[in-house]
């Protein structure tokens, strides 16, 4: 895990520990819920992009705190990325 990982994954442990596991998986619908809002307002024309983009961060932050909360590090989910990516661009050539 990189420096930057792991400096992440001690303001999540902090947080975890503040406000409780509970807490963090309500915050994280939450945070769900924020992003889904500020898309559909976003493509309605009543925000600007920034507003999605910090919803973006918000829910991005929520997730790796998750991945701690399942006992991983952050980041830990990249190589099911790079396999769920993978998979994107084979549907992609079928449907050419």
């Amino acid at each position: 895990m990189e420096k930057g990982s792991q400096e992440r994954k001690g303001v999540y442990l902090n947080a975890i520990q503040a406000w409780g596991v509970e807490a963090q998986f309500l915050m994280l619908m939450e945070e769900t819920g924020e992003l889904l809002q500020a898309a559909a307002q976003w493509r309605r024309g009543r925000v600007d992009r920034h507003t999605v983009l910090g919803e973006i961060a918000d829910l991005r932050i929520m997730l790796e705190q998750l991945e701690v909360m399942l006992g991983h590090d952050v980041g830990d989910s990249d190589g099911q990325m790079c396999g769920k990516i993978d998979r994107l661009k084979s549907r992609l050539r079928e449907n050419q």
